[in-house]
């Protein structure tokens, strides 16, 4: 199955038909039809290197067989902890293949959490990346105070000789082991023969915001839609000719699992995995992709590095850049108009000398001059950043999906307007619930959190429909406009409903200011918590001078102070005057999601910050 280039008729039936599917099934389809073409790329000793199809399912199997020889039972869960690696994508798919459950543990978790989600995973076998994620396995089991898997898959063995648990075993190993073992393999075949679409396929555990993380169950049939097609529709590009992306987001993401293990089933998309080590920044320059999927931080934080280079350019350059951007945003407006048709031959031909001159150029510097398209999804993306990336020539679109509905809508025009609703992706059928909640059905949900059916019932309909907790402001043709988490709505003591999802956003458009946490509930006005971005003001700082010794010394300088507060003024006029911040104070350190300052990725607990932060945000509303 190939769906790249397909009509939007052909396409929908092959969505149809993936619900009714086995990855094995779709896996081997993909074989038959490209067994030579290269499936993907890997970074390894410095050089690129190609797995075709063919050799990547024989891979699968292999490291299958071997799971199987260790005593991986079918049902079974398989955790994996590492950075993204070819190793880790060849144990993911071989636990698919061996009927077994598997499920991804964040790098960035704490042994806390790890001890947490082995404990509701129930894994019997763990496979981590390196010493970093053998250290938090062993350092979890350490926090619990008992042994938590029978056996461990080391990928990385260079520190191997720094242990001595009999349960470690190296990844090439037991790659091997696969081979040599016949009965295994058999075993193999016979389980897959006795998987159905609505068989488990694997857990993705929630970020836990709102309490411990939970592992929604997916079948088959849903990963394929939810997470695979669904995915795929909201990167539009994708379907009109094959592709070079990068494989950065966390393989425990659902995100980082659709576009890395599912879409090149059936789409001509071929993903770059880094190096360890390697930087997101060194794989784009290398590998120059020409479509790219991220979370809004990653946006944000490329966008805010090329205008950080910009500003701290020489007079003509700079002048050149805004001229160049000025003409990029308004040929955006014209697109916007024109659903992308034509801005104007004078327009079109005055921004491509212009962009030729001044834009591509710093996208070329950051490898990102060669994308066609953007999509960004995990959490809303400020405004002020997708219409940035717009005037530069990157038609970036929002697309909305969660652990438990899968992917579920997108902005569908060419050159969507930031403030578009979004338009719900087939075969999804999106409607309000009680309060305006977002509630989707379709056959590309979770199907239940494991082991856990009361905390189901809470979300799960007996018709399969999931209520998301996210609120949105719906149209009457059904394009709905996500406001914010039910939970998370506040409401000042004049009677005022703020969105923080909303004000967090505004603030969020500076490139120095990386994260905003605001606080507001039964107060009589908004304040906020700034977390800065510390690459990008302290660049400003020594452009301008302003002496500082480390991060703390920095967050205290009054003209750094004076520079954030110009920032959240300029965000203030963007707002309605309840939303305005009237109080604002600079956190003392950055956040860390292995301190559990915040989820694995990166999601900020309001609750946990207040408990963390509460003199600086006491002290704001002592001030008036």
């Amino acid at each position: 199955m190939n769906i790249t280039g397909a009509s939007a008729e052909r396409a929908r039936e092959a969505c149809d038909r993936l619900s009714r599917s086995t990855v094995p099934e779709i896996f081997a389809e993909r074989v038959a039809e490209s067994g030579d073409a290269v499936a993907l790329r890997y970074k390894e000793e410095g050089l690129y290197r190609e797995l075709t199809w063919a050799r990547y399912r024989a891979r699968v199997k292999a490291v299958a067989a071997g799971l199987v020889s260790l005593g991986l039972a079918r049902g079974d869960r398989l955790a994996i902890m590492g950075d993204p690696t070819v190793e880790y994508l060849l144990a993911q798919m071989a636990g698919i293949f061996a009927a077994a459950i598997p499920f991804g543990i964040y790098p960035t978790s704490s042994p806390n959490e790890v001890a947490l989600q082995l404990r509701k995973g129930g894994a019997r076998i763990v496979v981590a990346g390196d010493q970093e994620h053998l250290d938090k396995v062993l350092g979890a089991e350490a926090a619990a105070g008992e042994r938590l898997v029978d056996r461990i898959v080391l990928i990385d063995c260079r520190t191997r000789f720094l242990y001595h648990d009999p349960r470690i075993l190296p990844f090439v190993e037991l790659e091997g082991r696969g081979d040599a073992e016949d009965e295994a393999v058999r075993e193999c075949e016979a389980r897959i023969s006795g998987l159905d679409a609505d068989s488990p396929v694997g857990l993705i555990f929630t970020s836990g915001t709102t309490g411990d993380a939970k592992g929604a169950m997916y079948t088959h049939g849903g990963m394929l839609v939810g997470l695979g097609y669904c995915l795929f529709r909201a990167m539009p590009e994708l379907a009109e000719r094959p592709h070079r992306v990068v494989t950065h987001l966390p393989l425990a993401h659902g995100m980082g699992q659709g576009l890395s293990l599912f879409i090149p089933l059936f789409a001509d998309v071929v993903q770059h995995i880094p190096e360890r080590g390697q930087t997101l920044g060194a794989l784009l320059r290398e590998v120059r992709p020409t479509s790219l999927l991220g979370v809004p931080r990653i946006w944000q934080k490329f966008g805010s590095q090329i205008s950080t280079a910009v500003e701290m350019s020489g007079d003509l350059r700079r002048a050149l850049f805004k001229l160049a951007e000025r003409t990029g945003r308004e040929r955006a407006s014209r697109l916007w108009d024109t659903r992308g048709r034509r801005a104007g031959v004078f327009l079109e031909l005055r921004y491509r000398l212009l962009h030729a001159l001044m834009i591509w150029p710093a996208l070329y510097k950051t490898g990102m001059a060669h994308l066609v398209g953007g999509s960004s999804g995990g959490a809303p993306l400020p405004e002020g950043v997708q219409e940035r990336w717009q005037a530069w020539g990157l038609p970036l679109r929002n697309f909305y999906g969660t652990t438990e509905a899968g992917v579920t809508s997108l902005q569908d025009a060419p050159w969507p307007r930031p403030e578009d609703p979004l338009r719900t992706i087939y075969p999804n059928e999106v409607i309000a619930g009680a309060d305006d909640e977002i509630v989707v059905a379709g056959p590309g949900g979770f199907s239940c959190y494991w082991e856990e059916p009361e905390e189901t019932a809470l979300v799960r309909a007996g018709n399969g429909a999931v209520s998301t907790g996210d609120i949105a402001a719906f149209q009457a043709d059904g394009r709905h406009l996500i406001v914010d988490r039910k939970k998370d709505i506040l409401i000042t003591s004049g009677g005022k409903n703020i969105a923080p999802a909303l004000v967090e956003n505004a603030l969020k458009t500076s490139p120095y200011i990386s994260e905003a946490i605001v606080f507001g509930d039964n107060r009589k006005y908004v304040t906020a918590l700034i977390e800065i971005d510390f690459d990008t003001l302290s660049h400003w700082a020594r452009t301008n001078d302003v002496a500082y010794t480390g991060f703390g010394s920095l967050v205290e300088n009054d003209k750094v102070i004076g520079r954030v507060g110009e920032e959240i003024a300029r965000a203030n006029e963007l707002l309605a005057r309840p939303e305005q911040i009237k109080f604002f104070r600079i956190l003392p350190k950055e956040l860390d999601p292995e301190e559990g300052d915040t989820t694995p990725t990166r999601k900020v607990k309001r609750a946990l910050a207040y408990e963390m932060f509460q003199h600086l945000v006491e002290d704001m509303y002592a001030e008036a």
